[in-house]
């Protein structure tokens, strides 16, 4: 693998060796090598969004390898650079010839096929719209590869100061359920969720670690997006209002209290029962 350096100048940021996509290039180094992926290696990862994740995937494959990277989002979507900016400019680096990109594409549609060394879900569960949905795309999964590796929030906190977050994951994803968000979070899964589904999709044995990235900033984000949110209620049915104005005050004392750090997260591979 190349070094946290070489990496994140591969990536493209507001400034140069700018400190936030330092810190969320090694934090996914760090879950790479949990994963325990080798060079050579075809891999198909799945809500591949703007390629933090790509990038290191790009680096362990190497030239002889490739990383097929996919999302069902449009390249338009996203900030501060679009998808298709950050991917762009991922590609014309040295690692992008270990890169195939596709935007706007479903995994479950029955023209996508192939066979991969394993499939990789990073920070991309809380995106889909239901467990079902899920389901069926670990059940592809499944039938692509014999390896997959996941990486999520762990909506258990280890410490107070995770809090925050945790509750601001959940009430993203409460919203969603009165109304129509292009938030990062849909549905929110636990540990035991994730091995629930991989299990009814055919996985077999498993291992999972946690990790914890006190430097990363994704809880102050969430915890502003929830704000945020919790300040447009007025378009909600008026019998939820209630279970929001206890959400907010529960929220405000967490962050007051504890601080806003991210929470930890779950890695999670397995393999296909024989």
């Amino acid at each position: 693998m190349d070094t946290l350096e070489e990496i994140v100048s591969c990536m493209k940021c507001d400034t140069p060796n700018d400190p936030i996509q330092r810190h969320q290039t090694a934090h996914r180094m760090e879950i790479a090598e949990r994963f325990n992926l080798k060079e050579g290696e075809r891999i198909l990862e799945i809500g591949c969004g703007q390629g933090d994740m790509t990038a290191v995937l790009a680096s362990i494959v190497g030239p002889s390898g490739c990383v097929h990277a996919v999302d069902i989002a449009s390249p338009d979507y996203g900030a501060p650079f679009t998808l298709k900016e950050a991917m762009d400019h991922l590609c014309a680096s040295p690692l992008g010839r270990s890169i195939h990109v596709q935007f706007e594409t479903d995994v479950l549609d029955d023209a996508f096929h192939g066979t991969y060394d394993a499939v990789v879900l990073t920070h991309s569960l809380f995106y889909f719209k239901s467990s079902d949905q899920l389901l069926e795309v670990l059940e592809k999964a499944a039938r692509l590869s014999n390896k997959i590796c996941v990486a999520e929030w762990d909506i258990s906190p280890l410490e107070p100061s995770q809090m925050a977050h945790s509750l601001a994951i959940l009430i993203q994803s409460i919203y969603t359920q009165y109304a129509d968000t292009e938030g990062n979070i849909q549905t929110v899964f636990s540990l035991e969720d994730i091995v629930s589904l991989l299990q009814k999709a055919g996985w077999g044995q498993h291992s999972v670690s946690k990790i914890e990235s006190p430097e990363l900033e994704d809880g102050k984000w969430e915890i502003q997006e929830a704000e945020w949110l919790l300040k447009h209620t007025s378009s909600l049915p008026a019998e939820v209002t209630p279970v929001f104005f206890q959400l907010e005050k529960w929220l405000s004392k967490a962050v007051s209290s504890a601080g806003p750090h991210s929470c930890p997260v779950f890695v999670l591979t397995a393999d296909v029962k024989e």
